[in-house]
This record gives structure tokens, C-alpha cells and sequence, in this order.
């Protein structure tokens, strides 16, 4: 019985990284649309990667990016809410996560964008208790 559960284990496991390889692949190939300014191509890949890996929470924020850039806020700050979800159940290291602080500061520039101000500065004063020393631009 013991082995049937490790070989189980073993092939969870070995499914998660090759899902995560698949996942990173499709990342990097919506990455370089990205920097070619191909944002629906960019947004096709991150969507690629996410159907690989839900939890794959730097993908969230790379989409979420290319939707503000698209002004598509809705979609950005669903996104960034996504990452926070992740981490907030999945992480066990709460404090100083840059990828908590990436999706509260994307976050915030959606709710600034759709003028929830309120919204805005509780994100930011959240990725600023996590993180002190965020740069704070509007890149």
C-alpha cells in the first residue's frame, strides 16, 4: 500500500514539474511579445502558461501588467487578486514577498485607473508594510 502511495506521490510530483516547464516555456515566449510591444500575443502565452500552471503566480502578474498597459484595469486587477489569493492560502513566507508587493502595486495602478482611490492606497499601503523599500513607479 505504502508503495502504490509513493509511486503516486512520485508521479504528482514529476506531472507538477513538467507542468511548471511547460508553464515557464510559455511565459518567456509571451515575455519577448511582451517586450515587442505584441500584447495580445503576450496574452495568449501568459494564458497558455496559466492553463498549464493556475498557480503560477508570476504569470498572473506579467498578464496583469500587459492588461494595464492595454488599459484593460478589470482583467489586471482580477489578475493581481489572484496572486494574492495564491499566496495568501499557498505561501508559508508571508512577509517581504516581492510577488505579494508586485500584485498589490499593479493592483493599485488598476484602482487608481478606475478611480477607486480608496482601493488604490490600501494596496499600497499594504505592499509598503510587506516591503519598505518598494520603488514606487508608474511603469
Amino acid at each position: 500500500e505504502f508503495k502504490a502511495m509513493e509511486k503516486d506521490m512520485l508521479e504528482r510530483s514529476a506531472k507538477r514539474e513538467q507542468d511548471m516547464r511547460t508553464s515557464n516555456a510559455f511565459k518567456m515566449n509571451g515575455n519577448k511579445l511582451f517586450k515587442k510591444r505584441d500584447y495580445k500575443g503576450a496574452i495568449a502565452e501568459y494564458t497558455k502558461a496559466l492553463e498549464a500552471r493556475k498557480d503560477h503566480k508570476a504569470v498572473y502578474t506579467n498578464r496583469a501588467l500587459v492588461y494595464l498597459k492595454m488599459k484593460k484595469y478589470t482583467k489586471a486587477i482580477k489578475d493581481c487578486t489572484t496572486v494574492l489569493e495564491i499566496w495568501e492560502f499557498l505561501e508559508e513566507k508571508k512577509s517581504k514577498d516581492d510577488i505579494a508587493v508586485k500584485a498589490l502595486v499593479r493592483r493599485a495602478q488598476g484602482y487608481r485607473a478606475k478611480k477607486q482611490y480608496q482601493n488604490a492606497v490600501n494596496d499600497l499601503r499594504e505592499a509598503l508594510s510587506l516591503k519598505p523599500s518598494v520603488p514606487f513607479n508608474s511603469k
